[in-house]
């Protein structure tokens, strides 16, 4: 506003006058359209929250008296500025996945102000305030640190401390690791019970690890089942006997042809009007 000119908008109610029984109009015109341009400056650059304190035209008419509302209520020592610090420190949540250290720190400058506009925030009071700025996650902490004993004997600089100790934990490499060794995938689960062969123990011979082992084929420890002779000897015979059976149906057929050969020469024989030795040959 300063630069623009328009500084005393925020000092006078209405425009000065060379002659104050005589009014210019050209100066009032001027004046009017300024006050129209601030109010709108003051509509884009502060919160509806604080701008709602100055809305009405009838009550607040010029910029004069909307600002010097606003310099009422939120002065660097009036009771609105006390107030909103109050709220703004009692409100406060850590936001994890920034750094704890300058959250923490802004809350404590946020009480030293407090205590010098009046409004001393006790060692208590903090300690809660801090408590329930924690993240949802660090429920625990919290509840570890009241259950560990009574808040009076711990300091707003202890819980900060504990903040940051945890945050530096879990942030770590090794505190990752650690919170994903619990989790098992169902896969996992179902096969855990599940019986097998023990690992071998470093340096052990191949010999040792073959004692553990069972053939489900032959039920004999010592090798497994592509390995077992007996398994192996089975398998061959099967092979052979299922040859035998085809030779030997083989035969079977020939056989049988060959007896029907000879039964249809002998009827041939015995019908015909030729001699056996025809036949024959």
């Amino acid at each position: 506003m300063r630069m623009n000119g328009t500084r005393r908008h925020l000092t006078h109610a209405a425009p000065a006058h060379a002659d104050p029984a005589n009014p210019d109009a050209d100066v009032v015109a001027r004046w009017d359209k300024e006050e129209e341009v601030l109010t709108g400056l003051l509509f884009l650059f502060i919160t509806s929250e604080v701008y709602s304190q100055i809305a009405s035209d009838l009550v607040f008419a010029m910029v004069h008296a909307k600002y010097q509302q606003l310099k009422t209520l939120y002065g660097v020592v009036g009771s609105m500025a006390t107030f909103n610090l109050w709220v703004s420190l009692a409100n406060t949540k850590l936001q994890e996945g920034s750094p704890f250290l300058p959250q923490l720190q802004h809350m404590l400058d946020t009480r030293n102000t407090l205590g010098e506009n009046g409004m001393a925030i006790s060692n208590m009071q903090m300690l809660f305030i801090l408590l329930d700025a924690l993240p949802p996650s660090y429920s625990t902490i919290a509840g570890t640190i009241l259950a560990a004993g009574p808040p009076s004997a711990l300091s707003p600089q202890d819980l900060i401390n504990r903040f940051i100790n945890e945050e530096s934990r879990i942030s770590s490499p090794g505190a990752a690791l650690n919170k994903a060794a619990p989790f098992k995938s169902s896969h996992t689960t179902s096969r855990s019970h599940q019986p097998h062969a023990p690992s071998a123990p470093q340096g052990a011979s191949s010999s040792s690890v073959s004692k553990d082992i069972t053939c489900y084929y032959c039920k004999k420890a010592g090798h497994k089942s592509p390995d077992c002779h007996k398994k192996k000897k089975d398998l061959e015979n099967v092979k052979k006997g299922k040859a035998g059976q085809q030779h030997k149906a083989a035969q079977n057929t020939a056989v049988a042809e060959n007896t029907l050969d000879a039964q249809t020469l002998a009827r041939l024989a015995n019908t015909l009007p030729i001699g056996k030795s025809t036949l024959q040959s």
